[in-house]
């Protein structure tokens, strides 16, 4: 009987020695070798929801900035056999362990069901999302990822639907929430902390999201969507020459990668071209407005509409002065 415990244990180490590395990668984005992990743990274990669950979000994290129809159709039946797995796995043995992953990959799926239009069969994901990450906390309280999914949804239920006064106070919740996942998470941590950056940001804690991007920083200094976070934080600050400079680097940074993240670039480009604006050097305000739509020029996704119109209008606002 020890025996089969130490050959579990020693099988659920390399498992998580797969997963671990394959976040490191993404967030050194080092998207190819990611991409190894990934299917390393799906080869290794193809009754395992794991590997299709991380290769999941990989795909999901590629699409974001560099639209691939052929990914986004891969991105489907990944979604897909990531839930069959899971619940296969849980009616194998039901464990904190096997709910947790069953509630990740309904999470997935309902993405991507979202961003099809299919709202019925988002909205039934999210109940098994809550479901089973409930049923995981009640099982093992100790198991913080499970706070990445809660912090989310209730930050995002409070902001949305703060109007009903009995939500009023989920959204300090979703950031103590998240703040858990991020001090004390094993798989979660890294995606915790970059929503919490995102999100100290938009509520105008500066002070908060400049903290935990120097710490971050040390761990990942070439990440070009951390700098892009610090030259935001700093635009906020007013701090004029440090929004510069972190843009700067990203952009730098972000010559060397593959693919070129046009969503980072494009979003550095308008934010210089502000903060030359707000220092009234016009001229290369202009000259940034038109790199933004330089670099998003062909791809037709919501996010670069949306950039484009906003640097279009700046440049209007430019050729007035």
């Amino acid at each position: 009987m020890l025996v089969i415990v130490l050959l579990l244990s020693i099988t659920l180490s390399e498992k998580d020695n797969h997963i671990l590395q394959g976040i490191d990668y993404i967030y050194e984005e080092h998207y190819d070798s990611a991409y190894k992990e990934f299917n390393t743990l799906i080869t290794l274990y193809p009754e395992d929801p794991e590997g299709y669950f991380y290769l999941s979000s990989l795909f999901e994290t590629l699409l974001s900035f560099e639209p691939n129809p052929e990914m986004r159709m891969q991105l489907d039946s990944i979604a897909d056999i990531g839930v069959r797995l899971a619940e296969n796995k849980l009616k194998l043995e039901n464990n904190a362990y096997n709910l947790f992953y069953l509630g990740s990959t309904y999470g997935e799926r309902a993405v991507q069901r979202a961003l099809k239009g299919d709202w019925l069969g988002c909205f039934i994901d999210a109940i098994g999302v809550k479901k089973n990450l409930e049923l995981a906390l009640k099982e093992d309280s100790t198991l913080f990822d499970i706070y990445m999914g809660y912090g989310l949804y209730d930050y995002y239920l409070g902001k949305y639907l703060s109007f009903i006064p009995k939500l009023q106070g989920k959204k300090t919740k979703g950031i103590q929430e998240l703040e858990l996942a991020a001090n004390l998470s094993k798989y979660a941590k890294n995606t915790a902390t970059f929503f919490l950056i995102k999100i100290y940001i938009v509520e105008g804690m500066y002070n908060q999201a400049m903290q935990t991007i120097n710490k971050f920083r040390q761990i990942y200094p070439e990440n070009i969507g951390l700098l892009y976070d610090e030259a935001e934080a700093n635009f906020y600050l007013k701090n004029w020459s440090q929004t510069i400079e972190s843009c700067k680097q990203s952009l730098s940074f972000s010559e060397l990668k593959k693919p070129k993240n046009r969503r980072n670039r494009s979003s550095c480009y308008l934010l210089l071209g502000q903060t030359y604006y707000k220092i009234k050097n016009f001229n290369k305000a202009k000259e940034n407005f038109e790199l933004a739509i330089q670099e998003i020029n062909n791809i037709n996704e919501r996010w670069a509409k949306r950039t484009k119109k906003d640097a279009q209008r700046l440049l209007q606002k430019c050729s007035a002065n």
